[in-house]
């Protein structure tokens, strides 16, 4: 049986984890914080699974 991967939007992610967007993306970029993966043409998310261990290491 195969695991459903929750996908989150940038608005979700900036509401969990009370970062800006402009925050998230300098520390993408620095590698400080999960990549995004590419949700549809015009639309970029954040697995579920990697945001709640990138907070459970940084709280």
């Amino acid at each position: 049986m195969e695991r459903q991967t929750t996908l989150l939007s940038r608005t979700q992610v900036i509401e969990i984890t009370s970062l800006s967007s402009t925050t998230i993306w300098r520390m993408m970029k620095q590698g400080t914080f999960p990549k995004s993966v590419k949700a549809s043409m015009r639309r970029v998310a954040w697995r579920k699974e990697d945001i709640d261990k990138w907070l459970a290491e940084h709280i």
